[in-house]
């Protein structure tokens, strides 16, 4: 192991339980880990808490958003996934201007209730293919 890599092991997860509405709703989880050097979490630049967010949380209160994952480099070529972690910051989307045919309303999944919408409508810097449904981190009022 690297000096600058840190190792864990998976003590816990809670993973959410697929509802009616579709395999995609609520696809959430959250995971307890124990370092393997005993010497706990070591926060720093790269290393940070995050809080989980009110329940009433709604587009218009979140500052910005980070989206991150190891994506397609290339449109539509799984084949060039990256080989570090990626991010790109994001504005969340209101679920009305999401399921306008020309914004995410015209893909084969639906838009559900229970989902997040993602992006610049004028394009750009977005998470990469392969990237849906990973992590979301959201500033709300200075705090991830």
């Amino acid at each position: 192991m690297a000096a600058d890599q840190n190792h864990w092991r998976l003590d816990h997860a809670i993973r959410s339980i697929p509802l009616a509405d579709g395999p995609h709703s609520h696809d959430i989880a959250i995971l307890k880990i124990n370092s393997l050097n005993s010497k706990g979490v070591k926060f720093d630049s790269h290393v940070q808490p995050i809080c989980l967010p009110d329940y009433y949380t709604k587009p218009n209160d979140v500052d910005w958003c980070t989206v991150t994952g190891w994506g397609a480099q290339k449109e539509d070529d799984m084949t060039s996934l990256s080989k570090v972690l990626k991010a790109a910051s994001v504005p969340l989307l209101d679920l009305e201007t999401c399921r306008h045919d020309d914004v995410y309303g015209g893909r084969h999944q639906f838009i559900l209730d229970s989902m997040l919408c993602a992006g610049s409508l004028e394009g750009g810097v977005d998470a990469c293919g392969g990237d849906s449904g990973g992590p979301l981190a959201c500033q709300v009022n200075g705090r991830f």
